[in-house]
């Protein structure tokens, strides 16, 4: 018999182990880096922003896409750094990311007609069977999102505090969910948000989009390090965790940030960003870095320990086309070593590449 997996909390976890095997951070999005349905905060929005520009960072969700846009990226554009952002909304079902100038598809799964009929008439049926078919709601009872069905017992428009409160120990939706699931074995059901069960087409879980994100970016799931609030078996987040990627549990947004600026001062050994704001910490400490320094700063993220040419972080840091003076690049990596390295006379952070450019190592 196969024992169940246990996800350790953020709080429990050794920050430095899971920041060296990361090379994507993926995300759910409902009660971990945002309240149901509602836009992420300002912190929040700031400490993700920041990520972007250090690793490629994903966010699965059951959510549509429009939620996706609503919840997080009215909140981050245009200070993320958008080719590092993946966006899999209906539990992967679709895979978005950024083709130059938005965010386009590279597949949709949509379910059949067929399966969207059987899938809405069990809902009912097995709802109205246990109770769970109020005469009111506020909002959509079952909604067809094209690739994913999903029952909100409340309305699709109820109040999050209610929502919240409803079904705490997602008892109700896991009894509706298993019997839904035996009516539909060719189909995937499974316990979604606060008010919510989803349906899509069979295997499709948060296990099959971390596959997704490995296949895109030629890494292994063990190379996935992946945050959600629903990590105990027959949450939606748990699959992430079986699929192999290295899981943890949050229980709202707040251990999110809290996660997320352990995570970068992790990661980074020590330098910590605000891209909005424009500000640096390097172990704790403000240091002063100018605007310009703090575009090369970025740049030399983006490459992600590869190589930049001159050329490039003139043309990133000045807007230059042409080849530019090279001499004044010289003089703000200098600068910036100044304040990121322990001795910039013997820089390990910000190395120099003989007929290359430079690069940044974490060190």
């Amino acid at each position: 018999m196969t024992s169940k997996l246990v996800v350790p909390h953020a709080r429990d976890i050794v920050m430095s182990d899971y920041a060296a095997v990361a090379r994507v951070l993926g995300f759910d999005l409902d009660n971990t880096l945002a309240r149901s349905k509602m836009p992420m905060s300002d912190e929040t929005a700031r400490l993700f922003i920041s990520l972007t520009h250090i690793l490629p960072v994903a966010i699965v969700t059951g959510g549509r896409y429009e939620l996706i846009e609503s919840q997080v990226l009215d909140s981050v554009a245009p200070y993320a750094y958008a080719p590092h952002l993946v966006l899999l909304p209906t539990t992967g079902t679709s895979y978005y990311r950024f083709n130059g100038r938005s965010y386009v598809p590279w597949y949709v799964l949509e379910l059949t007609a067929d399966q969207k009929n059987r899938a809405q008439a069990a809902l009912e049926k097995y709802a109205r069977a246990l109770g769970l078919w109020y005469k009111h709601t506020d909002g959509v009872r079952i909604e067809d999102r094209g690739s994913q069905i999903t029952f909100s017992a409340l309305g699709s428009q109820a109040h999050l505090d209610l929502k919240e409160a409803w079904d705490a120990d997602g008892s109700k939706r896991t009894v509706l969910a298993a019997h839904v699931q035996r009516e539909l074995p060719d189909l995937t059901v499974r316990v979604a948000g606060a008010t919510s069960v989803d349906i899509s087409s069979r295997g499709i879980d948060k296990a099959f989009a971390v596959s997704k994100i490995a296949q895109q970016f030629n890494i292994s799931t063990s190379d996935i390090v992946f945050v959600g609030d629903r990590m105990s078996e027959g949450g939606n987040d748990y699959p992430a965790a079986v699929a192999g990627t290295h899981a943890v549990r949050v229980d709202g947004p707040d251990d999110t940030n809290d996660f997320m600026r352990s995570f970068m001062r992790a990661y980074t050994h020590g330098i910590m960003i605000d891209v909005v704001s424009r500000r640096a910490w390097v172990h704790d400490k403000e240091v002063a870095i100018a605007d310009t320094e703090f575009s090369l700063l970025l740049a030399l993220l983006h490459a992600r320990g590869e190589v930049v040419s001159r050329e490039d972080l003139l043309k990133q840091a000045w807007g230059y086309e042409d080849s530019g003076d090279t001499r004044l690049l010289s003089v703000s990596i200098a600068r910036l070593r100044a304040v990121l390295e322990d001795n910039p006379q013997m820089p390990q952070r910000i190395q120099t590449v003989r007929g290359g450019g430079y690069r940044l190592v974490f060190a």
